[in-house]
């Protein structure tokens, strides 16, 4: 995706000002690997959720729960808790929970 066709993206789903003014010229592309802000990216991936070319609901949950285990099971000394607990409420805000 372009850096114009990103910026219109952004726009089209309300992303905060901060962030549009940061990825201003950069590509979908460049965004990903050069963006220090987890929580964009993780907003981005949930507004886009099922989409083309994205994973679906339930990928993104796997995912979010592997991660947990992961930190809880390899950083059990660092709070990771905080983190991980702010990362699902970014998730699930922007996403429905899937259905068992």
């Amino acid at each position: 995706m372009t850096s114009q066709g990103f910026m219109r993206l952004l726009t089209r789903l309300d992303a905060c000002s901060p962030a549009k003014e940061w990825a201003k010229g950069k590509s979908l592309g460049v965004v990903w690997r050069t963006c220090k802000r987890g929580d964009w990216l993780l907003w981005l991936s949930a507004k886009m959720a099922g989409k083309r070319g994205w994973p679906t609901q339930e990928q993104y949950f796997v995912a979010l729960e592997a991660r947990r285990q992961y930190m809880s099971k390899h950083f059990w000394d660092i709070p990771a808790s905080k983190y991980l607990s702010e990362s699902a409420k970014i998730v699930r805000r922007h996403l429905k929970e899937p259905k068992p």
